[in-house]
């Protein structure tokens, strides 16, 4: 079930770990088909998964079947929920980035013509527990806005 989404999941999870944005056993990647998610799961190493570790939620946040879902689902559903075009969302942890989120108040500068044009605005959120729904209602404020955000 849902095999070819699976494998897309773990390809872009191998690729985004071979490029330093998931540290350790950082972020989490999903996709949304019909009224399920395909998620990666949590306190694994992206690059080491294979198809039987993506969990299938419900919109509900309800597991389908697989192993306990990253921690950030929560977010995941508030994306989906909130924005029906949407069909993926990657939440990364690039060192670089995550050390700007801390200098930067609230919003993040565009540096190149491409950044205004593919991203927009690029707010950067408070601090919120990761996996609370505070974070998931925080991200929620900034959807209409922006198909990026720095948390």
């Amino acid at each position: 079930m849902f095999e070819n989404k699976k494998r897309e999941i773990i390809k872009i999870s191998k690729k985004m770990k071979f490029f330093g944005f998931l540290p350790g056993f950082s972020g989490n990647i999903s996709f949304r088909q019909g009224d399920k998610i395909l998620i990666t799961p949590s306190g694994r190493d992206k690059s080491e998964l294979n198809v039987k570790d993506i969990s299938i939620l419900g919109l509900n946040g309800g597991l389908i079947s697989g192993p306990n879902p990253s921690s950030e689902y929560r977010l995941h559903i508030a994306v989906y929920k909130n924005r029906k075009d949407i069909k993926a969302v990657i939440h990364t942890h690039p060192p670089a980035i995550s050390a700007l989120s801390c200098a930067i108040l609230k919003e993040f500068k565009p540096l190149l013509a491409e950044f205004i044009i593919f991203l927009g605005k690029l707010p950067v959120i408070p601090y919120n527990t990761p996996g609370s729904i505070e974070l998931a209602n925080s991200v929620q404020r900034y959807l209409k806005e922006t198909n990026a955000i720095i948390l």
